[in-house]
Parts: structure tokens; sequence; C-alpha cells
């Protein structure tokens, strides 16, 4: 599971606090799958406004977007994954497919710690020094992240990494989220093997909307 929600710290009873825009995920009540969605609109006391899932995503989708039906919502904000339960009040198919859903009257935060480490497997382009290889991110935190590269420039990489922390930027998209991603650090503790090389990488000042749309894609890649 890419989020430890027992590792992490609730604090509940909070009233909700959420712009527009936010990317979310909701879980339908019998329905495994977590569906990706984003708020559109409200009226803070009321409702909340969501884009309805597409139909095709899950085999009988559109029979369970009904009023009443209980659902599980979770997003990611100023770096803190927040969750509630609630209902569907409404759907509508013209103009647009929208949900219209019960504002939450307890939503639950949990807090990741600084040094947690969130399991992913996320391609990144590697950039040191004007030199490009291709890895992977397979763990990050608020703090920095592990990486791994392959590639036939290994053996001239890792006379660069001779140098004490080096600069270094990763770049990468996630399903899903408009845009390019990146985040700069310097490489630390790095290890090599026939056909890789491994590092860590530390932050130079985390983009706070960098790691929340990380969490946002992070939730709905969980199992």
């Amino acid at each position: 599971m890419a989020l430890d929600e027992e590792a992490l710290d609730p604090n509940i009873g909070k009233r909700i606090a959420i712009e527009l825009g936010t990317h979310l995920t909701f879980e339908l009540k019998g329905v495994s799958t977590r569906l990706r969605t984003q708020l559109v609109g409200m009226d803070a006391n009321k409702y909340l406004i969501i884009k309805a899932p597409q139909a095709k995503l899950v085999k009988g989708l559109e029979s369970q977007l009904v009023a009443n039906k209980e659902i599980k919502v979770r997003y990611a904000q100023e770096g803190s994954v927040f969750s509630f339960d609630t209902t569907i009040m409404a759907s509508i198919t013209k103009p647009v497919p929208l949900l219209f859903i019960r504002t939450p009257e307890i939503v639950e935060e949990h807090l990741i710690r600084d040094a947690q480490r969130v399991d992913c497997f996320l391609p990144t382009n590697i950039e040191v020094k004007e030199m490009l290889l291709q890895g992977t991110i397979s763990d990050i935190s608020r703090s920095g992240c592990q990486c791994t590269a392959r590639g036939t420039q290994l053996s001239q990489w890792e006379e660069l990494l001779d140098a004490n922390e080096l600069p270094v930027v990763l770049r990468f998209e996630l399903p899903g989220i408009e845009g390019e991603q990146h985040l700069a650090g310097y490489i630390r503790n790095f290890k090599r093997d026939a056909h890789s090389l491994q590092f860590g990488v530390k932050f130079d000042d985390l983009v706070p909307r960098v790691y929340n749309r990380l969490l946002e894609y992070l939730l709905t890649s969980e199992e």
C-alpha cells in the first residue's frame, strides 16, 4: 500500500476547509476501486460539487452513483492527507456530469511525519551536470527520496558522484495531473551494482505544490 494510514497521526473533529479545484479520490461503499475527481463548486454548509467519474472506468458504476450512496473521500492539502465519510445527494448529466455530496460534519486529518517514507514507483528523468539518465523514484518523504538509475552512462555518473552533495533535478509526470513536475536536491549515499545505480536525494526546499500533487497521485495509486 502506498500510504500507510496506520502510521499517520490522525486529528479528528476538524470542519472542512478545502479549495475549489482540489483533486479528490473517493470510494463507493462496496466498490474497491478508488476514483479520481475534482472539486468544482460548493455551498460549504450544505454540499460539495465534484466531477462525476467516467462510468466506463468501473463496470456498473453509473448505477452506483445514486442518492444516499455512502462514499469515502480523500484529498491532499498543505502536505497533509484529509478524509471524510459522506453520502451522495444527487447527480446530474447535463450540461456536464456532476455529483452533489453532503458536506461532512467531521474531517479527519492525517499528518505525515517529515521522516515518514511513502512507497511509490515513479518513472523520472534524472539530470546531473547536463547529463541525463532515466530512472525511478521508489519512495519519497518531505525531506528526500530514493532513486534508481539505469543506462549506458552509469560509469560516467559514478565518477561524478564522488563529489560531495552533487546537485540533481528529477523531472517526471503524474498520470491525471497536468504538467511536468520537478524536484531539486543533492545526491546522498549512492551504491552501484552491475545494472543500476541507487542513491538518495535530499531535497533543496521542497515545493509544497509539487508535494501535494505527489500525494494526490499516491492516494489513487495505493491498493
